[in-house]
């Protein structure tokens, strides 16, 4: 009888170890369609904003769609930005008074908009 019951009990840990592994694989299954429509958006925008050459088109598509080479690419991409490049995280307090008014953030985000443009 307590045979009978360690086998049930790792059966069930079994089964509820499978469960939570096709649970995180159906989790990221839709990554795939995604990657697939963004990662050549976002390589036509680092062309136009002259960030990479266009000649280098495929070997940035090949790079964006491996994490760990999308990882050394954005490590790469970041030596050469200063400090508070990508913006600063702003107080909740800096909301605007009013619709009229533009709160801080908003400011900032267009600053660096324009910025970029």
């Amino acid at each position: 009888m307590k045979d009978t019951r360690v086998i049930v009990n790792n059966f069930l840990k079994l089964a509820n170890e499978m469960a939570r592994r096709f649970k995180m694989r159906a989790k990221y299954a839709n990554v795939g369609p995604l990657i697939e429509v963004r990662v050549p958006a976002v390589v036509d925008n680092l062309i136009a904003r002259n960030i990479i050459d266009g000649e280098s088109k495929q070997a940035m598509l090949n790079t964006l769609k491996d994490h760990a080479k999308c990882l050394l690419f954005i490590d790469k991409l970041t030596e050469g930005m200063v400090s508070g490049e990508l913006g600063n995280a702003v107080k909740k307090s800096s909301k605007a008074s009013s619709y009229t008014e533009q709160s801080e953030a908003d400011r900032l985000f267009e600053q660096m908009l324009y910025r970029r443009v």
